[in-house]
């Protein structure tokens, strides 16, 4: 149960760190839009010249740093959803069942587990995401007892 919890937690995580990366990419191209219209009919002089020039190049070049770390975050999260969602899949359910019962199950009984594995699995995320959500930060340090 806590490793369908687990998966469904990486799998938003994956749907965020890919939104993020999307939007992050988003403001670059729009960043490289606005350099190519106010560069196209300048000489390299003018171009070199204008400070808003320079100031968007800057800004491009942070972007592409976003970019590229959202670009890895997506990635992460993309292994972390794919290994928490092994063994989860309804082979997976079907093998254990007919392994606890020594014999083949049937559709129906894979289905009813299903059910309840999702009620419980939706209880297990409730918790994760809480106890997640309350951990202290590690970034934080505690200030010594006297």
């Amino acid at each position: 149960m806590a490793a369908s919890a687990q998966s469904q937690i990486a799998q938003d995580a994956l749907a965020d760190a890919n939104a993020t990366l999307a939007d992050e990419q988003a403001t670059l191209d729009g960043l490289n839009e606005q350099l190519d219209a106010l560069t196209t009919d300048m000489t390299e002089e003018e171009q070199q010249a204008s400070s808003e020039v320079a100031a968007l190049q800057g800004q491009i070049t942070e972007q592409e740093g976003v970019v590229a770390s959202a670009a890895q975050d997506a990635a992460t999260a993309q292994a972390e959803a794919d290994a928490a969602a092994e063994g989860t899949d309804d082979a997976s359910l079907q093998a254990a069942l007919e392994g606890m019962a020594n014999k083949p199950v049937d559709d129906e009984v894979t289905g009813w587990a299903r059910g309840v594995l999702d009620v419980k699995i939706d209880e297990m995320r409730s918790v994760l995401e809480t106890a997640e959500a309350t951990e202290p930060d590690s970034t934080e340090t505690a200030e010594p007892t006297p």
